[in-house]
Formats: C-alpha cells, sequence, structure tokens
C-alpha cells in the first residue's frame, strides 16, 4: 500500500484534516502534514491499517499518550477512524516536527557538545515516561526517533510498554506515543 498513500494528498478526514503533503510511511502506515485548531497550527497526521483485533486498543494507547505533558515529548492530540478511497483507517494527529535527528546525521556527525545536547534531552524524556509506568521498548529506539523541533530535542517514542499493565474496559493497554517521522 506505500505507493498508494501519496495519492490521498488534497482529501479531507473527518471534515476537519486536509492532508497537505505526504511526509512518508511504509506500506501498513503514512504520516501527512495537516493543520488543527484556530489559529491554524501545523500538525503531523498518522495513518495505520486497522487492524480490527487490535483496533480498540490501539485507539485506547493514543487517547492516553494525549494525557502524557512533557517538554522533550511530541505531543498527541486527538485519535480516531477513518475511511480513504477503500481502506478503514486508524489516525492519530500529534506535534509536527520539521526534521529528525536522522536528517541531519549524514550531513556530518555531532560534536561531543551537541551529542550531550541530544542525549541529556531523550534521557530525561525517557526518565519522565518510566516514571508514568511505561517502558521504552529498546528494539524501537532509533535516531529517525529523535525530532529536532524548535530548536529543542523531543523524543518521539513510538513504542511503549508498561511496567504494569493498565486496565481499562477490559484492555490491559499502555502508554504509546506516535511517531511523526
Amino acid at each position: 500500500m506505500s505507493e498508494s498513500w501519496k495519492q490521498w494528498e488534497g482529501q479531507i478526514v473527518d471534515a476537519r484534516f486536509l492532508l497537505r503533503r505526504y511526509l512518508g510511511g511504509s506500506e501498513h502506515s503514512s504520516v501527512f502534514l495537516t493543520e488543527r485548531g484556530i489559529p491554524q497550527q501545523k500538525v503531523a497526521i498518522k495513518f495505520i491499517q486497522l487492524d480490527a483485533p487490535d483496533a480498540e486498543l490501539q485507539l485506547f494507547r493514543w487517547k492516553h499518550a494525549a494525557t502524557l505533558s512533557h517538554p522533550h515529548l511530541l505531543r498527541v492530540f486527538e485519535s480516531g477512524r477513518c475511511h480513504l478511497g477503500d481502506f478503514d483507517l486508524l489516525y492519530v494527529v500529534m506535534e509536527y516536527a520539521e526534521e529528525n535527528l536522522s536528517q541531519f546525521l549524514p550531513q556530518r556527525p555531532l560534536t561531543p557538545a551537541e551529542a550531550r545536547d541530544v542525549i541529556t534531552p531523550a534521557l530525561q524524556a525517557l526518565a519522565f515516561l518510566h516514571g508514568e509506568g511505561c517502558a521504552v521498548e529498546q528494539r524501537q529506539l532509533a535516531i529517525g526517533k529523535l525530532s529536532i523541533q524548535e530548536s529543542q530535542q523531543r523524543h518521539a517514542a513510538k513504542y511503549l510498554r508498561p511496567q504494569k499493565p493498565l486496565q481499562t474496559a477490559g484492555y490491559a493497554a499502555c502508554s504509546y506515543r506516535a511517531l511523526a517521522h
């Protein structure tokens, strides 16, 4: 499905989100630039293919992620379901980051001071998530998940799992922060 995502540029989702520009994706997910709020604010909207057995759990995770607030984590604003083309999808609307560290590093390596400036906020974000009862799966940490926004590094932790499962509406759930890129 990765080739067909781009064709949705210009479509409107939930009668609110104009898909302005395709930012990237994979076979199972895509991210677009859109806007929300008054005044209009650039945000990212990520779509994933609806996997019926896990859909409610995924939506719960995103809703829980929207309750977390930390200066070094991208904010999640809202999530829901939609239909685009012939596909039923889940979506999450989140803070937009202009670039991530994986876009910067091919140009040159970080100096030791820059590395400290990147790692320190990322570690603070991870400590916050740990304090909230979440654990980040190590295999999901990657350079592309460190976003640079307004000269401040923000960590977009995609896969989080709780140290202690939360029980809500019969689902064991965990905090989940959506990925901007």
